[in-house]
C-alpha cells in the first residue's frame, strides 16, 4: 500500500456533497488584481511619448477586452456552482 499525498482537486468533500470551485474565487482575483495593476503601471508610459495609438496598443485593449468578458462569464460560472 502507498502513502502517497493525495492530489490536489477542486473538488472539496464537505459532509455529504462536493462542492465545486473551492478557493477558484481568490486565483480568480489574484489574477484579475495583478492585470489591472499591470494595465495602470503600462499604459499612463505610453501616453506622454504618443504611442497611444491603436497601432501599438490596439493589441492589449483586445487583450483586455477578451479577459473582461472572461472574467465575467467565470464570476457567472462559479457564482452558480455556489447556490
Amino acid at each position: 500500500m502507498s502513502t502517497a499525498a493525495p492530489i490536489a482537486s477542486p473538488l472539496e468533500r464537505s459532509d455529504s456533497y462536493l462542492r465545486a470551485g473551492v478557493g477558484l474565487m481568490s486565483f480568480a482575483a489574484v489574477g484579475f488584481i495583478g492585470y489591472v495593476l499591470g494595465l495602470a503601471v503600462a499604459l499612463p508610459a505610453h501616453y506622454p511619448n504618443g504611442f497611444d495609438t491603436i497601432g501599438h496598443l490596439g493589441l492589449i485593449y483586445l487583450a483586455t477586452t477578451i479577459f473582461v468578458v472572461s472574467a465575467l462569464l467565470s464570476l457567472r460560472a462559479l457564482g452558480e456552482t455556489r447556490s
